[in-house]
Parts: C-alpha cells; structure tokens; sequence
C-alpha cells in the first residue's frame, strides 16, 4: 500500500468516524431535550399534586372542626 492510498484510507476513517460522531450528538441533544421536558411536566405535576393536597387537607380540617 503507498503512502497515498494509507493517507485515503486513514482520512476515510476519520471521516466516518466524525460522522458517527455527529450522529451521537443528535442523539445526545434529543436525549437531554426529552428529560427536561420529562422533568418540566413532573415539576407542574408536582405543584397541581400540592394544590390538590392542601385543599383536601383544609377540607377535611374544615369538617372536623364542625363536628
């Protein structure tokens, strides 16, 4: 093998590689923008649960006071 065809083939590879590269990039991003938005929707989840909780709480609190 000459040197040129050693260089092709060393340039063909890093190439390939880069792309592969690039690839797991994507994938990473969309990866990372699915769990932030996994996590916004728990956070709101998480706030309407609270909501929910101090209104039974006060209800029920309500009804033992009158009995």
């Amino acid at each position: 093998m000459t040197p040129e065809e050693r260089l092709d083939r060393i340039e063909t590879t890093i190439e390939k590689h880069n792309e592969a590269i690039r690839g797991l990039i994507v994938v990473a991003r969309t990866s990372l923008d699915s769990i932030q938005e996994l996590r916004e929707a728990q956070a709101s989840t998480d706030e309407k649960l609270n909501i929910l909780i101090a209104t039974v709480d006060r209800i029920i609190r309500q009804r033992n006071g009158k009995e």
